[in-house]
């Protein structure tokens, strides 16, 4: 995995965990996720553009989302939601505003219908 997909996936991660606050567990869970990609330089940069306007920072990961995954597949984009899916669901429960977080996500990138049927059928 690349560079930039790197820092997309843990922005992804990185701002659905923030819908609540960052708990301890779900800071693990990021720097596990940074450990396995070999990733760490990509979540600092994810917590830093977070952390430059954390009231903006839903809608600034939408657009930088939207920009640097445009070209993916589609199989790709519900890959990297399904992936962030499983890992809130790892703390025992997504929330409300977590999941329709990630499906105004998935909408964005076209991958809606796909996403929610990825979830039913996992």
């Amino acid at each position: 995995m690349d560079p930039s997909h790197k820092k997309a996936l843990l922005l992804l991660k990185a701002i659905i965990f923030l819908y609540h606050d960052f708990t301890e567990e779900e800071k693990g869970l990021l720097e596990s996720a940074a450990i396995q990609l070999d990733a760490k330089q990509e979540l600092s940069w994810a917590m830093d553009f977070i952390n430059e306007d954390i009231y903006t920072a839903y809608e600034r990961t939408r657009d930088f989302l939207k920009k640097t995954l445009q070209s993916e597949k589609e199989s790709q984009k519900v890959s990297y939601l399904y992936d962030v899916w499983t890992a809130t669901n790892q703390k025992g429960f997504i929330t409300e505003m977590e999941a329709l977080a990630m499906i105004k996500l998935a909408r964005d990138w076209g991958v809606e219908s796909e996403f929610i049927k990825t979830v039913r059928n996992k």
